[in-house]
């Protein structure tokens, strides 16, 4: 278990929705709050032209309208011409346009839909690591399972907490690797359903009959998921 940083982080926005009106016309602003930064690792189920692109991806923006894409890639170069690594700051950097029609496997168009700004942190053999932050952790399942259609593979690496600006002094990092798909699935729809709710909106009856399970059968899969997640928060304590 790794720990995050203290105090609100960079990026995330203050937990407020503001809507204004414009000089001309009317003009929305949409401000909302997105406390849960998300780690995705994903492969895309075809090729894709940052594939391709030599050196460290450090920026990614991109547009879908009207089916078309349209894509700038920054790039930096972190060796120089004798392939030895940059150690002055000095990184050759470029940025990399693209405009094609839009791909049916382009995982990005997902996140676009989500209304997610993904953030690409590594990349490696066609298989990309990225964050995102999100409103709660049901969007993440949902995101997930929509992500896993244009995706050969999709692994949730991690889940932060970074709700530090409204009270709490540190955030911390969680690693769920160790949380079987059915567990996070049961985990996701009991945060939805409102079973960890005070006063509580769910039962364990209602919850196992959407899972088509034994109610015992369901506790066993949330504590054993429960206990792998909550030991990585406590256990060094």
């Amino acid at each position: 278990m790794s720990q995050g940083q203290t105090g609100c982080p960079d990026g995330v926005p203050s937990p407020t929705t503001e809507r204004t009106g414009g000089c001309e016309g009317s003009h929305e602003t949409l401000e909302e709050s997105r406390s849960t930064r998300v780690v995705l690792e994903l492969t895309p189920n075809g090729d894709c032209f940052m594939d391709d692109l030599e050196g460290v991806i450090v920026d990614v923006e991109a547009d879908y309208n009207d089916g078309v894409c349209k894509c700038d890639v920054t790039v930096c170069e972190c060796q120089d011409e004798d392939g030895v690594e940059r150690t002055d700051g000095s990184d050759d950097c470029k940025v990399v346009h693209k405009t094609a029609p839009v791909c049916d496997c382009c995982p990005g168009v997902i996140f676009s839909e989500y209304g997610c700004v993904p953030r690409i942190l590594d990349r490696k053999d066609g298989t990309f690591v990225i964050a995102t932050y999100v409103s709660s952790v049901s969007v993440v399942s949902e995101l997930v399972a929509e992500l896993r259609g244009v995706c050969s593979r999709v692994e949730v690496r991690s889940l932060v907490n970074t709700d530090a600006c409204n009270g709490s002094n540190e955030t911390r990092e969680v690693d769920l690797t160790d949380v079987t798909p059915k567990q996070r699935q049961a985990l996701a729809l009991a945060v939805e359903a409102g079973y960890y709710d005070t006063p509580q909106t769910a039962s364990l009856d209602e919850l196992a009959d959407e899972f088509e399970i034994s109610p015992s059968a369901l506790s066993q899969r949330l504590a054993r998921a429960e206990g792998t997640v909550l030991g990585q928060i406590f256990g060094d304590e």
